[in-house]
């Protein structure tokens, strides 16, 4: 039996047998060929199931706005060029390992609307980010989220909660203030050096913290967003602290590791030390301090000037550097005027 070929409007039909066949390929078939040109033409690099997709090179200025093949990728995504846009990557769901758009030129988050999980880190730092309300979904991040060096001031516009499984890191950034941490489970701690925070009043909702909590190059003057945490789940920086007492701590507190007030210039009153019940390795205290006109120690009788805690304070020849400065730390009996 002969067949007749009939073509019309980009469609060509194969009759009589089996009915009308069409030979134009489908949406997903189109994308993928749009990646795989993609890939071939610029330094990427992209296994066969597209569960890996590196940039090679910094020169990458816009992907292809078709869907990426595979919404659901089990490895990395990198894309360190100079995206404005990350287009057809629009799609993913959940990406298994990391997924790395820092270096990029993205001003907001609204094409992440899909995004759910990330197996390892997200980092989204050296973008223009101003803006984080395009998160649609709650999203949970297997370790580290960085933001560092991004336009964010605060985290306000951020809509839904995000669970990061390790830290937070915007150091250097350019927040002023912590508005909107409410919306962050952080397991892992938080590292906020090299801000523009004057005031950590946005973590007034916690009571204890995990990880570490490090706000080092702030000009901080007041501490009053940690007086409800009563355990600090690792070490607390207040390197370069700018107030002059720590009176805002809870009545009772603890802390895992260390405690640092390193270079802190105006700082004199010490007597809030008193309500620290246990502290795991070291108390970092820089010799000048307890030499301030106007000196209030730890009361003698509190658990850190007892005689068994001597330890809790490094040894006097102990140099520390802060903000590009080297301290030498002052002993128990210094600080607590034995």
């Amino acid at each position: 039996m002969s067949s007749t070929i009939v073509s019309a409007n980009d469609y060509s039909f194969v009759r009589p047998i089996d009915g009308l066949v069409s030979n134009k390929i489908s949406p997903e078939e189109e994308a993928r060929l749009a990646w795989e040109s993609f890939a071939e033409q610029t330094a990427v690099t992209a296994d066969a199931d597209w569960n890996n997709l590196v940039f090679n090179t910094a020169g990458i200025t816009e992907v292809p706005q078709e869907s990426y093949p595979n919404p659901n990728p089990s490895g990395n995504i990198s894309t360190k060029g100079r995206l404005q846009s990350i287009g057809g990557l629009s799609v993913l769901e959940t990406v298994g390992q990391t997924f790395d758009l820092s270096n990029n030129k993205v001003s907001d988050v609204s094409e992440f609307n899909n995004l759910k999980s990330v197996g390892s880190n997200l980092i989204l730092r050296n973008n223009p980010i101003t803006d984080l309300s395009g998160f649609d979904q709650p999203l949970t991040i297997g370790n580290q989220l960085n933001l560092s060096n991004t336009d964010l001031t605060n985290l306000s516009s951020l809509d839904v909660p995000i669970t990061v499984n390790g830290d937070l890191r915007i150091s250097p950034g350019n927040l002023t203030s912590l508005s909107g941490f409410s919306k962050l489970d952080l397991k892992k701690g938080a590292y906020l050096m090299n801000n523009q925070l004057a005031n950590v009043d946005g973590l007034r909702h916690l009571t204890r913290t995990n990880g570490n909590y490090f706000f080092q190059g702030n000009p901080l003057e007041s501490i009053w967003g940690l007086g409800r945490i009563t355990d600090f789940g690792g070490s607390l920086g207040l390197h370069g602290y700018q107030g002059t007492h720590l009176n805002d701590f809870a009545s009772s507190i603890r802390i895992t590791y260390s405690l640092y007030l390193v270079g802190a210039p105006r700082l004199k009153d010490l007597s809030a030390l008193s309500r620290i019940k246990y502290l795991g390795s070291r108390i970092y205290i820089d010799r000048a301090l307890p030499s301030r006109s106007g000196y209030i120690p730890p009361a003698k009788s509190s658990w850190i000037c007892q005689p068994s805690q001597s330890d809790l304070f490094p040894p006097s020849t102990t140099k520390y550097v802060s903000g590009g400065k080297e301290y030498y730390m002052a002993s128990q009996s210094a600080v607590c005027k034995l």
